[in-house]
């Protein structure tokens, strides 16, 4: 069984790629990155939990 939270996680950074591309203002960029960079810390985390 595919692990679907992998899945989901996958599907929005690849969404958040395509943001980054239509909209490259300096602000823009800095939230999405933000947004990145939360969902690393969560996968890290819940790794940590295991």
């Amino acid at each position: 069984m595919a692990n679907l939270s992998k899945i989901k996680r996958e599907k929005m950074l690849e969404y958040l790629e395509k943001l980054k591309v239509q909209n490259n203002d300096d602000e823009n960029i800095r939230a999405i990155t933000e947004i990145e960079m939360m969902s690393c810390i969560s996968i890290i985390w819940s790794m940590w939990m295991i």
